[in-house]
């Protein structure tokens, strides 16, 4: 119940259902994130450095995000498989 999840991620859908399941343990930016703006970009810089910092960083498998904020805060990445339904 105490520990807090830095979340980083550009799909929306997945933040608002980890927001209601995770509710106040769940630390993410409201900003635009898309690749398509230069705002949206400069944002993920943003997620990206502060991902860095974090303990652990659990990563969707193949994410290239995850791998650079693990180089950048030289910490542990666990990658993580999408379960087959």
């Amino acid at each position: 119940p105490k520990t807090k999840i830095f979340l980083a991620t550009d799909d929306n859908n997945v933040k608002v259902d980890l927001k209601k399941k995770f509710k106040d343990n769940i630390i993410t930016n409201d900003f635009l994130l898309s690749r398509k703006e230069s705002d949206g970009v400069a944002n993920a810089v943003i997620d990206l450095f502060l991902l860095s910092k974090t303990d652990i960083i659990y990563g969707s498998s193949g994410s290239s995000f995850s791998e650079t904020a693990k180089h950048i805060g030289k910490n542990q990445l666990i990658k993580l498989k999408q379960a087959d339904n």
